[in-house]
């Protein structure tokens, strides 16, 4: 199986309801190992705050974490001592801030569609370890040895299996219900690929529907309604059939024009998918961080009125059948 990372929000999302305790505790343990892992080496570039967007995981168990932006939707999950300002750039001072932002990342997991009535199912020894990574004072806040040392105690007396197996299996729950499989021939050999199996309404075939357009918060348009000279057009094919025109600027990634598609077809699985460009009648997938003027026409760069077409199409293939029997 391919390195594909889900967040931990599209594994709760897809799963519809919180984690259970041994998930908890499997993913607290191996989250903590990642981050001593990361201080030990000495990484000074990552981000002090833990969400569900930004915690990534593997389906062979590793975890990863994204830079994770302040912003309103990462606020619940902020140290206090950093939306007040008085965050400290030292070692100890973001291992505590990163500490409360697992701690309120965990519990968000385990409260998950929980309706209003009902409470969270934890054990006590539990909830009073994520209570002291919650606490507002950094300096009562537990530090990631003694998490671990709670952890690794935790698992020895309740046998549970090691933690890159649970997230491992936290992952493969969700390829599984978001792919089926479609066999073909590639050089002579089977190959089988992953194909999302419950797209949903918005890939009913809609060939025959209006152009839809979209415009990206760069782009600026001059009150008589003509676009700049920067400002270019992409034409966005999705599986439908129908064709999504994205206004964007020559600076544009192909991060940019994905997000914006993948949010207005309501896309859940977007990790499965990619932009394609046609070269030569083959297609080659666009990297999120490429500009769109690197693999557009010289006449997109040239011309405003040219419109670069590319296709939202399935990306990654199993390597191991294995995965899916």
């Amino acid at each position: 199986m391919s390195s594909t990372f889900v967040t931990l929000a599209e594994v709760l999302e897809c799963r519809g309801g919180p984690l259970l305790e041994d998930e908890v505790w499997s993913l607290l343990l191996g989250t903590a190992e990642s981050l001593v892992d990361v201080s030990y080496k000495g990484h000074n570039s990552m981000c002090s705050i833990i969400s569900p967007t930004s915690l990534l995981l593997s389906a062979t168990g590793t975890l990863a974490f994204k830079n994770c932006t302040l912003s309103d939707e990462a606020c619940t999950f902020t140290a206090p001592e950093m939306l007040q300002g008085r965050a400290s750039s030292t070692k100890p001072a973001i291992e505590k801030m990163l500490v409360y932002s697992l701690g309120m990342t965990l519990y968000w997991s385990v409260d998950y569609h929980l309706p209003q009535n009902q409470p969270v199912q934890l054990s006590d020894h539990l909830n009073s370890l994520l209570l002291s990574m919650c606490e507002d004072l950094a300096h009562r806040r537990v530090n990631l040895n003694s998490i671990l040392e709670s952890c690794e105690s935790q698992h020895k007396a309740s046998l549970l299996p090691p933690p890159n197996r649970v997230i491992g299996q936290l992952v493969e729950d969700v390829f599984h219900k978001a792919v089926s499989v479609c066999w073909g021939w590639r050089g002579g050999s089977v190959w089988v690929c992953l194909s999302v199996c419950a797209l949903g309404p918005e890939f009913i075939r809609m060939a025959d529907e209006p152009q839809v357009v979209l415009e990206l918060p760069g782009s600026i348009v001059s009150k008589k309604g003509r676009s700049c000279s920067s400002q270019r057009e992409v034409i966005v094919v999705l599986p439908s059939g129908q064709s999504v025109l994205v206004r964007c600027d020559m600076k544009s990634r192909g991060r940019d024009v994905f997000d914006m598609v993948v949010a207005h077809a309501n896309l859940v699985e977007h990790f499965y998918f990619g932009l394609a460009y046609t070269d030569d009648d083959e297609y080659f997938f666009l990297d999120h961080e490429t500009k769109i003027s690197k693999v557009a026409p010289d006449s997109w760069k040239k011309v405003v009125s040219t419109s670069f077409l590319v296709f939202l199409r399935i990306k990654f293939f199993v390597d191991d059948i294995s995965f899916i029997l």
